[in-house]
């Protein structure tokens, strides 16, 4: 697993931002699309902002112009990560229930024989 490094201002978000979510470049034509996208990835709760925000539009907008290197992903493509962002959340949640129904059995079984 890769650890990324919080960003302690919002430019470094943004840059984070941009390769999440497949835009390279902030415009005036696309900062909406922009921000909508870190909206979406808030509400799936990997905000990298202070209490797990992403940035308001208007932090968007104020960084017109910054451009990284991210691969872009076209609408498609950015419903197909989600998609599979989903998918993982939810095998991880399943793995999770899995693992405590088998330490719950094991505390169980462990408990029931002390008489």
């Amino acid at each position: 697993m890769v650890n990324l490094k919080q960003p302690e201002t919002v430019e470094e978000c943004l840059q984070l931002q941009s390769h999440f979510i497949g835009i390279a470049k902030i415009t005036e034509k696309n900062h909406k699309e922009f921000y909508k996208r870190g909206k979406i990835l808030q509400a799936l709760g990997l905000g990298f902002l202070d209490e797990g925000r992403m940035p308001t539009l208007e932090e968007v907008h104020d960084n017109i112009n910054l451009t990284t290197d991210a691969q872009i992903l076209t609408p498609k493509k950015w419903k197909t990560v989600l998609l599979s962002i989903l998918d993982d959340m939810a095998t991880k949640i399943s793995q999770d229930e899995q693992e405590a129904k088998n330490n719950a059995g094991v505390i169980l079984d462990s408990t029931s024989s002390i008489t």
